[in-house]
């Protein structure tokens, strides 16, 4: 039960913002990603969250760095990209029980039910996305419901096809399976505003609600700073709340994800 619930809290790490800008007018801006062939970025990112199961409470703190690096750009403006997980930590209190692992500590050993992410330390993934930020396939990863998988075909933000400036809103919208909500199509709608500019940034916020056969299962809202010059997102953060099951048992689930990034 522990490793599937790691692999649950994985799973969850689907919001990196990886989304890039370039400006268009004064006060426009069009969302693209906008860099070219052998550059990419540095991600740190940080997830915090609690997960209730009846009495029992689990804590998890998720820390990865990621760098992703952009291997081609075809004629139509698809990107591949190429992931490689350079740092990895968690830990986990779970009754009693404390589950740590730090892949940068050699001197600790690898707790049993953490050996399966020790093996994602350097581990090259690729993954191919549209100019407007869609996720269209994930590679080189044999069980693709495993976390890794799930981290990074969550990460789908497709953005409008028209420039948006202050004051302006969007809506969209996704569909996915998920192993840790009982495998059924589970869809994200999310309402996007973009709230402010200034210094060159521009602060986006977003809020969404995740539905199941036509009931809620979880509501999430956040914002995210992108350099207008380079178009990364700088930092972000999401606020996330979610029913979910564990081995046939409801569950609840709080989330906090902050995001960290810079172009390498």
């Amino acid at each position: 039960m522990k490793k599937y619930i790691i692999l649950i809290l994985i799973g969850f790490i689907g919001v990196t913002f990886m989304s890039l800008a370039q400006q268009t007018k004064k006060d426009k801006i069009l969302l693209r990603y906008s860099l070219k062939k052998g550059e990419g970025l540095l991600q740190i990112i940080d997830n915090q969250n609690t997960i209730k199961v009846d009495e029992t409470e689990i804590r998890t703190i998720n820390q990865w760095t990621t760098k992703n690096i952009i291997i081609d750009i075809d004629t139509s403006g698809r990107i591949a990209w190429e992931a490689f997980f350079e740092k990895i930590y968690l830990k986990q209190t779970y009754d009693t029980e404390i589950i740590e692992y730090d892949s940068e500590d050699k001197s600790k050993e690898i707790p049993e039910s953490a050996k399966f992410l020790a093996i994602l330390k350097g581990k090259k993934i690729k993954y191919n996305t549209l100019p407007t930020g869609k996720v269209l396939g994930v590679f080189g990863i044999q069980n693709q419901n495993n976390g890794a998988y799930q981290s990074i075909n969550n990460t789908v933000y497709n953005f409008p096809e028209q420039p948006v400036g202050v004051g302006d809103t969007w809506s969209l919208s996704n569909t996915s399976k998920n192993p840790f909500l009982s495998n059924k199509e589970i869809l994200s709608t999310i309402q996007y505003t973009f709230s402010s500019r200034k210094d060159g940034k521009a602060t986006i916020t977003f809020q969404g609600k995740k539905t199941s056969e036509g009931k809620e299962v979880g509501a999430f809202s956040g914002n995210m700073v992108i350099e207008e010059v380079s178009g990364i997102v700088l930092e972000g953060i999401t606020f996330e709340k979610l029913d979910i099951i564990i081995e046939g048992y409801g569950a609840k689930m709080d989330v906090v994800n902050k995001i960290s990034c810079k172009k390498i």
